[in-house]
């Protein structure tokens, strides 16, 4: 076991799959995509594997990636974009997948993404190099306008002053509420692991097209403040 592979990367959050594929051309050529789209198909082809699936990935499909790796030849740098990333599934797939991270060669490259590290095993993690990937809306000055407010939210959550959290967001994020979750979201990272407990749960509103505020001041009242 080679414990942390510096040759795979793990980037996770709302904008973890603009993140990784902005990522390939960096490290190397595309050789390969697992997961997703790519699983669709292969599961059309292969129905009667539906719930043989970990982490986006079907077993098969995991036995062909730690195949081809071993034997890609190091006349360049191949790189393999795998995602998303789930907890559920089958553990055997997670195995494959985890032994691919631990004998990766160092020529080749791995990416991986996941919209919640909280679902991804960790030993997985920890034989990957994470990148908090708060999506391209972190860049738009909507959201650069909430991120102090969203910020003392955040704050007032952590101090368990749920109130305080619920009539900042009530006074701020009317306006704009996907703006506002997408605030929240890149806050949530310097407030370490306390902060990242609340996302979870913020990790389903970054997904929709139009959050109500029911739902965001949801995020507040369902999630325990860690001590």
């Amino acid at each position: 076991m080679n414990g942390f592979a510096p040759t795979s990367f793990l980037f996770h959050g709302p904008g973890a799959k603009v993140a990784a594929v902005g990522k390939v051309p960096e490290l190397g050529k595309l050789q390969a995509s697992y997961g997703d789209t790519a699983s669709q198909k292969w599961l059309d082809a292969n129905p009667s594997h539906k719930a043989d699936k970990y982490n986006g990935l079907y077993i098969i499909e995991s036995r062909e990636i730690v195949q081809e790796v071993m034997v890609v030849p190091a006349t360049y740098t191949p790189v393999y974009l795998i995602g998303p990333l789930c907890s559920t599934g089958s553990a055997d797939a997670a195995d494959v997948l985890l032994k691919t991270l631990e004998d990766t060669p160092p020529h080749v490259r791995i990416v991986l993404w996941a919209w919640d590290i909280g679902g991804v095993r960790p030993p997985i993690v920890s034989r990957s190099r994470p990148v908090w990937a708060p999506g391209n809306h972190a860049h738009t000055q909507a959201v650069l306008n909430m991120m102090p407010h969203a910020d003392a939210a955040v704050g007032a959550w952590l101090a368990k002053d749920i109130a305080a959290a619920c009539l900042i967001t009530k006074e701020h994020a009317k306006d704009d509420l996907d703006a506002w979750v997408q605030g929240v979201a890149a806050c949530l990272p310097k407030h370490g692991k306390a902060g990242m407990a609340l996302w979870p749960s913020l990790r389903k509103l970054t997904c929709l097209p139009a959050p109500q505020m029911a739902e965001v001041m949801g995020v507040w009242l369902h999630v325990k403040p860690r001590n």
